[in-house]
């Protein structure tokens, strides 16, 4: 009787805890499903109507290939950085396993001491996130500056080295690491302002996981096992979604002061480095949307919110007021009058405004005295 009882209450038992197993298999499949629906759904969020008028010259597949090339961003450790964009190969958007983007007509790597070599560093905006290789800022730069000094062969080489969420401290790092490598180009190019008030605080992307790590001694706790599983994964996401919503939105001029102040000392910093060298050094500041832009004309006007976007308006404030060096190129305006839409998400540009900008920094690397010495001893008539 009393074996019995026991056999009863231990299929009881196992019944429920594979019950259990499988309802959390389901959960975790169900996740699973979600996830890959909130990401295709996130990816073309905007609707097709909105992505035809920031892509006027390209069909609706091939918006659609940019986007799925583009999202989710996939990244892997750096050291010192934290994280970099991962090594992949697509028709849109490609990254080289020695962290650059391709431009059109690539120059190889090792550096060539017989061209002109620019470094361009910058968050997703120097990166071209939303346009193909050949359409980002540094690759339209590359044209400009091989076509009409150089027709024959190219001659001018620039290497887009930027990366999604950088702001100015990252991108010195990334320099000096290529300077210790030995990659010595002729002139850096710095895309910068947007993310250094986005990041105002001076910590990276993915600090707080870090910190979580390091202060974990390296062990897994069992949160961090459960972490592991799609469901809790996508729990995870929601509560951070939430706590972000949560966070004190306020504007505190002391930080963006001292963003402004950091952005300022890295820009002292690499021209020391680079003077040293002999490169030449171009600082260029951005336009963003929040900053001098009619946002009537901005088909993703409603997505220009959030702590960031308003730091940047009143840092731009602060930034133009401040006394910067004459290797500074101030793009920061170049909206004023624009009677179109400029992006083709909350803060990346179309290929045609890529196109101005390149124009923009074109002029600037023509002025340069290293860039005008280069072409009067390579003018090929």
């Amino acid at each position: 009787m009393r074996k019995n009882r026991i056999e009863k209450y231990y299929l009881e038992i196992s019944a429920a805890f594979l019950g259990l197993i499988i309802l959390f298999a389901l959960l975790n499949i169900a996740s699973i499903i979600g996830v890959k629906t909130y990401n295709y759904i996130n990816k073309y969020h905007y609707g097709d109507e909105n992505y035809a008028k920031a892509y006027p010259d390209k069909s609706i597949g091939e918006i659609h290939g940019i986007l799925e090339e583009t999202w989710p961003i996939k990244y892997s450790y750096e050291p010192y950085t934290q994280f970099k964009h991962k090594e992949r190969t697509g028709i849109y958007v490609n990254v080289d396993k020695r962290g650059f983007r391709p431009v059109g007509n690539q120059c190889a790597m090792p550096l060539s001491d017989k061209n002109f070599n620019i470094f361009m560093f910058g968050g997703s905006t120097t990166f071209g996130v939303g346009v193909a290789d050949d359409e980002t800022i540094s690759s339209r730069l590359q044209n400009k500056l091989n076509q009409p000094f150089f027709p024959k062969t190219t001659k001018v080489c620039v290497f887009n080295f930027g990366r999604a969420h950088y702001f100015s401290t990252q991108e010195r790092i990334i320099f000096e690491k290529l300077m210790l490598d030995n990659n010595i180009p002729s002139m850096v190019i710095f895309f910068d302002g947007l993310n250094d008030f986005f990041y105002a605080s001076a910590d990276p992307k993915y600090t707080n996981r870090f910190i979580d790590y390091v202060e974990k001694e390296g062990v897994m706790s069992f949160e961090d096992f459960l972490g592991r599983f799609p469901f809790f994964k996508v729990i995870n996401f929601i509560l951070n979604t939430i706590s972000e919503k949560n966070k004190d939105s306020r504007y505190k001029p002391e930080v963006i002061s001292a963003a402004v102040e950091r952005y300022k000392m890295n820009t002292r910093l690499v021209s020391a480095l680079a003077a040293d060298f002999n490169i030449s050094t171009l600082f260029v500041v951005q336009p963003v949307p929040s900053y001098n832009y009619n946002l009537s004309y901005d088909v993703f006007s409603s997505s220009v919110n959030g702590l960031g976007f308003i730091n940047a308006k009143y840092g731009y404030e602060l930034l133009k007021k401040s006394k910067l060096s004459k290797n500074h190129l101030w793009l920061g305006d170049i909206q004023i009058n624009k009677t179109e839409n400029l992006y083709v998400d909350s803060a990346h540009y179309t290929t045609k405004f890529s196109d101005e900008i390149a124009d923009e920094i074109k002029e600037a690397v023509m002025e340069d005295k290293r860039f005008i010495n280069y072409w009067i001893e390579n003018n090929e008539e």
